[in-house]
């Protein structure tokens, strides 16, 4: 091993050890938009890009105070019935594999009914869920990443979206810096 190769792997472990995060491609293209909620809220439903569901005793809202990446995160926030944002993928392409990282943080989940929890999903012609299972509790800004190949029929009869759930829970559950690359 070169003097070279040896700094490059004790500076890889010092950015391990310091909690940093290693910097994300540049040149990879994010098919999500707004994954950072740095857009404003245009009408009560409308979130940079993102749509809300509210049913009664349902909120969504940008959190300045509280996010992994500047300015702000969002929030939803439910008394025990599901709300959800959603963003249209029209960027998505069919048979393409793709990797989904995004962190999340949870308050006081508690389920309702079943399924229940916290979670993300990306429909291309079928169903990809990040986590794999729905999430309950209270958890701190947690990473999470999934990698998948979407569906042959992607935007085709059935349009593409990611969906970002908090299904039959009472609690608050925050989402920030979502990317969506394709994986080269």
């Amino acid at each position: 091993m070169n003097v070279k190769t040896i700094a490059m792997i004790v500076g890889f472990s010092g950015l391990l050890l310091s909690g940093a995060e290693p910097a994300a491609d540049a040149s990879a293209v994010n098919v999500v938009k707004d994954g950072d909620f740095s857009m404003k809220q245009t009408a009560p439903r409308a979130f940079g890009r993102w749509w809300a569901n509210l049913p009664e005793g349902c909120k969504v809202s940008h959190d300045t105070a509280d996010f992994k990446s500047a300015p702000q995160s969002l929030c939803l926030e439910s008394s025990g019935k599901t709300t959800s944002v959603r963003q249209s993928l029209p960027d998505l392409k069919p048979d393409t594999k793709y990797k989904v990282t995004f962190f999340m943080k949870m308050e006081n989940i508690v389920p309702t009914a079943k399924p229940a929890g916290a979670r993300l999903n990306i429909c291309s012609d079928r169903n990809h869920w990040s986590p794999a299972k729905f999430q309950v509790g209270t958890q701190p800004w947690t990473p999470y990443e999934l990698v998948f190949i979407s569906g042959a029929g992607t935007n085709g009869k059935v349009k593409s979206y990611i969906l970002l759930y908090l299904m039959n829970a009472s609690g608050k559950v925050w989402f920030d810096d979502i990317r969506l690359e394709e994986v080269k």
